[in-house]
Order: C-alpha cells, then sequence, then structure tokens
C-alpha cells in the first residue's frame, strides 16, 4: 500500500467535494471524521513487490488512469462501448472504422495541443481533451459524409484555440 500525503489545496479541494457528494446522498448522515482526515491523502493498493518506489507506483497509477480515460472518450464520445451488429465479419469492420477515427482525432489532438511560439501560453484556461475529442468526432463525420470541406475541418481548431472558462474553478 501506498499512502501519499496531497498539497494543501488538493486536500481541501478533495475535502470539498467529498463533502458535496455527502450532501447529495439520501442518508445526510454527518462524515466521519476519518473520512475527513483521508481525504487529504492519496490511497493506493498494489500488487507490486514492496521493493519498487512509491514515484514508480505513482507513475505507472497515472498512466493507467490516461489509459482509463482514453478508453472512456473512445466508448462515450465515439460510441465503441457497444457493437450494432451481430456479424463478426461486419462488427470487425465497423470496429476498425472507429479505431481509424479514433487515431486521427489523436493525431489531430496532439497538434492542437501543442502550444504554438507565437500564442503565450494561458496557465489558467486550456481546452480539454474531452472538447477537442468531440469537435474532431464530429467534424470528422461531417468530412466523411461530404457534408463539409477539409477547410470547414481544419476551422474547427478556431473554436477549439478559444479558452475554456471553469465555473467555480
Amino acid at each position: 500500500m501506498v499512502v501519499l500525503r496531497l498539497a494543501p489545496t488538493a486536500a481541501a479541494r478533495e475535502t470539498k467535494a467529498q463533502h458535496r457528494r455527502q450532501n447529495r446522498c439520501r442518508s445526510h448522515r454527518p462524515l466521519r471524521p476519518m473520512t475527513v482526515q483521508a481525504t487529504g491523502y492519496l490511497m493506493l493498493v498494489t500488487s507490486l513487490p514492496a521493493e519498487v518506489p512509491a514515484a514508480d507506483v505513482l507513475e505507472a497509477y497515472r498512466l493507467r488512469w490516461q489509459v482509463e480515460l482514453a478508453f472512456k472518450r473512445l466508448k462515450s464520445l465515439l460510441g465503441i462501448g457497444r457493437l450494432p451488429v451481430r456479424s463478426e465479419a461486419l462488427a470487425r469492420s465497423w470496429l476498425f472504422a472507429h479505431l481509424i477515427m479514433a487515431l486521427l482525432i489523436e493525431d489531430a489532438s496532439k497538434e492542437l495541443l501543442t502550444p504554438h511560439p507565437q500564442q503565450p501560453a494561458t496557465a489558467s484556461c486550456s481546452t480539454s481533451l474531452w472538447l477537442i475529442t468531440k469537435t474532431l468526432h464530429h467534424a470528422l463525420l461531417a468530412a466523411i459524409r461530404g457534408l463539409s470541406s477539409l477547410a470547414a475541418l481544419l476551422g474547427a481548431a478556431d473554436v477549439l484555440a478559444r479558452p475554456i472558462h471553469r465555473v467555480g474553478a
């Protein structure tokens, strides 16, 4: 088990989130003091040998979490969570087509997320990968269906270049 203390700002954010989750519960039982205290820590349970440094465990966890988020984007934004066909050959073709689209979106996303030398980076506002994926998916579908030109597809970058201001952030 790896236990790391969160930075004070992260711990406060987690405590606030825990209270919000508790307030949405129907039972309205007060949080236990141990629960509130635990929100200040990141706890990971691993089957790795004890000799593996905590930093390596944390890095592996972060990588695993990025893989989970990638699958979540594939399933919810690209609809890969369910196959609309029963035939093995059709299912394979459908899945390959969607994976090709995911790779095209991934390539375009990397370009859009790379800071341009003439444009100053803003620390507080950035476009989310979720929005980029969703916008590029819609633009690619429109281009494939012939409803849009390649210029319109590239024009989606203008939409994505606008900073996103999160409410309450």
